[in-house]
């Protein structure tokens, strides 16, 4: 069965920060129109695909579209953008990488992401310090007055990276977790009969505290959860299968997570 790169590239390489996932909205309302009986758009933005079944039989499956990135918060005298960010940022990666910003009208225009600080063979003590995610800027390479007048606060940046094979393998931006959404519609497509009521869930607004799983999830608290560990002990390999993480400074090791109904309201 041969991998659908078509869509995987669309998935990928389309931008889509939290709170700004219309453009993948789109693409998953597309592929969810030909794939499930019912699609709606819940206030958060959403995407849910209703394939139908027996009631008392329900299954979700859901990924998120949006990925991690920044919001212009202000445009300096010099024509530097300063940043918002959205969602958790190594600042270790960031510096010199190549970038988008989506305008308001659309239009994606190129830079630099750089951070506020003397270049190492300049700099002493303190000023050696790594730079926080905070200090960083994008340059346009326009003039202060141009970018003025084409980028405007709330406007969103992104990562500026295409899908690309390596080996046997794929490499791009926003992997997590537009891979997950393509499993999902790749899934449904395959899906024969069923018994169940199955939902297929795009969400929105995962980066910045699963906003989006958690309006369509309601209550339901979640199963399960492995740690992140020392290289001895990963719990994600690839090709090994899923799993679920979260960093373990905010998971008690002596805690263990198990399923918790919703309560019920009496009317």
């Amino acid at each position: 069965m041969s991998l659908n790169e078509e869509l995987l590239r669309r998935l990928v390489e389309t931008p889509g920060v939290p709170g700004r996932e219309e453009l993948l909205r789109e693409i998953a309302r597309e592929e969810l129109s030909s794939l499930t009986d019912e699609v709606r758009t819940d206030a958060l933005g959403s995407v849910i695909g209703t394939k139908g079944g027996r009631e008392d039989v329900r299954v979700m499956v859901a990924a998120h579209t949006d990925e991690i990135g920044f919001f212009v918060k202000h445009v300096d005298d010099k024509g530097f953008l300063r940043l918002q960010t959205l969602g958790g940022h190594d600042p270790a990666n960031m510096v010199s990488q190549r970038v988008v910003v989506t305008t308001s009208d659309g239009t994606a225009l190129r830079g630099a992401l750089q951070p506020a600080r003397k270049p190492p063979h300049l700099s002493k003590g303190q000023e050696q310090k790594p730079p926080t995610a905070a200090e960083f800027y994008v340059d346009l390479g326009m003039s202060a007055d141009e970018v003025k007048e084409r980028v405007r606060v709330g406007d969103y940046v992104t990562m500026d990276r295409t899908l690309e094979k390596v080996g046997d393998r794929y490499m791009g931006k926003a992997m997590d977790d537009r891979i997950g959404v393509f499993v999902m519609l790749e899934a449904l497509r395959a899906l024969g009969d069923h018994e169940a009521t199955v939902y297929a869930v795009a969400t929105s607004q995962e980066e910045v505290g699963l906003r989006g799983p958690r309006q369509v999830a309601g209550r339901s608290r979640r199963r399960s959860w492995s740690r992140w560990t020392s290289r001895s002990r990963w719990t994600c390999r690839a090709g090994a299968g899923r799993t679920r993480s979260r960093p373990s400074a905010r998971v008690p090791r002596s805690r263990s997570w198990t399923a918790t109904p919703s309560p019920t309201r009496s009317s």
